[in-house]
């Protein structure tokens, strides 16, 4: 939280991920809640589509359980995923 200017969630999964694949977020970040695909699948594919980098917080892609997730640009994406895996 130190490291960052605020955080900001409408409530929807699919809808933050989007807006962090428009650019309007920086990124959108879940870690500790199990995410259910028909919650998030929308938002990943638009992501994925507007090149953002999904994964969960190990680097993994396509993980069996979405336990963990991160969506970004590849310019801030494995910056984020190494601040939010420590």
């Amino acid at each position: 939280m130190s490291q960052v200017l605020g955080i900001t969630t409408p409530g929807s999964a699919a809808l933050e991920i989007a807006y962090a694949a428009m650019g309007r977020f920086d990124a959108f970040w879940s870690s500790g809640a199990k995410l259910d695909l028909w919650d998030i699948a929308a938002g990943i594919t638009i992501a994925r589509e507007a090149d953002g980098m999904v994964n969960d917080l190990t680097g993994n892609p396509a993980p069996r359980v979405w336990d963990g997730l991160l969506v970004a640009h590849d310019a801030r994406h494995e910056q984020l995923r190494e601040l939010l895996s420590s």
